[in-house]
């Protein structure tokens, strides 16, 4: 369970510069708190924390920490983790739009797993590539690391490890000079958040897990692509630097050859945010009332605004003519208007400026069925590429709604929340939606396979 580097400097990562000036919100919840006892002025100022404002001065705040990292290893890759993540990561600085989905639920105390829905090995091209990569997420849960980062990806990474030397130990075409490489199938976790009894029952399964993954997916490519086994390494606002790995003063920026001589491809498990104790506190330091997380369940607090409108629109809804909360609102329901009236397409994600149909999903190999988001599913342009529509919880068009389907095509709406809530309904939905497929391939494409868009209000994000 060792550290990944020997030598650690005093230097620290953050916190980033603030300036100390209080916001109008923040000053009006402090004149209020003057007439409370200590334990009603937090909670009233905790209260005002969440709010709209302070959430998106703190996800601004939190992704200049991230940038600072990517700046600090600008040949890796920044991939945000869906979907917390996403909000801490510019668009222009993520790996081609790639991101990943390794859920904490994973990590959990007892419920450890390798998800077989979400292997993520898109991620293994990108860390062959540039010799590792860096994974950024953030929880509001008080913790160093939530657990996608601290469980989860290191448990991503001992499978990797170890369904490549099982494979390489059982196919006679193994490259001689992977062979004579040390390859570690050892699971690395962090002393400091997870228990010597935690890490051993982790440990212990392993194995079970990498001859899952190997059941499921042949290895051949991916065992030519990973010359080195993964790593997993952590970073936090609070993690002090490895001076030994700065190229120079006038650089700042860690050395490329120093990487390519490691044994092993690092994998930075990148927490956004502060450990944050004390809100109380962080009003004196900060010019808004700093919320560790702030990004994470956006669909409770946004609003109707996702990470691509926070980016797109970030100088509007953080200038510093917008001084408290109800000003942000304002701004914030003027994008989205404007959003409705240009396209009538709000919560979508990823959009292009002038997107043929084509570029709005993606087809899943040679199964006929592909994934969209919402303008996938707009009709007429929908029936040119599809026969069935099924659309997952997504706001309905006016024309698929109220118009007579053509005879060569059919639309199942499915009542589907987004994001966690809708997981349940989802799993719901599934056999209802199998038995609708079958019952109109058996009546209108008996002696074909009808092409099925299945979309919810984002696609594959």
């Amino acid at each position: 369970m060792g550290s990944s580097f020997a030598v650690f400097a005093s230097t620290n990562f953050g916190p980033l510069p603030a300036t100390i000036r209080l916001s109008e919100d923040a000053r009006a919840a402090r004149i209020g708190a003057a007439s409370m006892n200590a334990g009603q002025m937090e909670d009233a100022i905790r209260k005002d924390a969440k709010n709209l404002l302070n959430r998106l001065k703190s996800i601004k705040y939190d992704s200049e920490f991230v940038a600072h990292i990517g700046d600090r290893f600008p040949h890796l890759k920044l991939v945000p983790n869906e979907r917390c993540g996403l909000w801490y990561v510019h668009p222009s600085r993520r790996s081609q739009g790639c991101s990943v989905y390794f859920k904490s639920t994973d990590g959990h105390f007892g419920k450890w797993n390798l998800s077989m829905k979400r292997l993520n090995l898109h991620l293994l091209p990108i860390i062959a590539k540039d010799a590792g990569c860096i994974i950024v997420d953030s929880t509001r849960s008080g913790k160093r690391f939530p657990d996608s980062l601290s469980k989860t990806i290191p448990i991503w990474c001992c499978v990797i490890n170890n369904a490549l030397a099982i494979y390489r130990a059982t196919n006679s075409n193994k490259s001689q000079i992977l062979e004579s490489l040390p390859w570690d199938v050892q699971f690395h976790s962090l002393a400091s958040l997870v228990s010597k009894t935690e890490h051993d029952q982790i440990a212990s399964q392993i194995l079970k897990w990498a001859n899952a993954l190997l059941s499921s997916v042949d290895m051949a490519t991916y065992s030519e692509m990973i010359t080195k086994p993964l790593r997993p390494i952590w970073i936090a606002p609070d993690t002090r630097y490895f001076v030994n790995l700065i190229e120079d003063p006038s650089s700042n920026s860690v050395k490329r050859p120093l990487f390519e001589e490691l044994d092993y491809f690092p994998v930075y498990c990148v927490n956004a945010s502060e450990s944050s104790g004390n809100m109380v506190d962080s009003m004196g330091v900060k010019d808004f009332c700093y919320v560790q997380g702030a990004g994470d369940d956006h669909e409770l607090w946004g609003q109707g605004l996702s990470p691509q409108i926070f980016w797109e629109n970030e100088e509007r809804l953080l200038c510093p003519q917008v001084s408290c909360n109800t000003e942000c609102m304002v701004v914030l329901r003027a994008i989205l208007s404007a959003r409705r009236q240009n396209d009538d397409d709000v919560l979508v994600p990823n959009e292009l400026s002038d997107p043929s149909h084509e570029t709005l999903f993606n087809w899943i190999g040679n199964t006929n069925i592909a994934i969209g988001g919402r303008r996938a599913g707009k009709p007429p342009l929908c029936w040119t590429n599809f026969d069935v529509v099924i659309n997952c919880g997504a706001i309905e068009y006016a024309e698929m709604v109220s118009a007579v389907p053509d005879v060569s095509n059919d639309y199942l709406y499915l009542p589907i929340p987004e994001g966690k809530r809708g997981q349940r309904a989802l799993y719901d939905a599934i056999p209802v939606a199998l038995d609708w497929i079958q019952s109109i391939s058996l009546r209108k494409f008996p002696a074909s396979l009808p092409k099925i868009l299945i979309h919810c209000m984002q696609g594959v994000g």
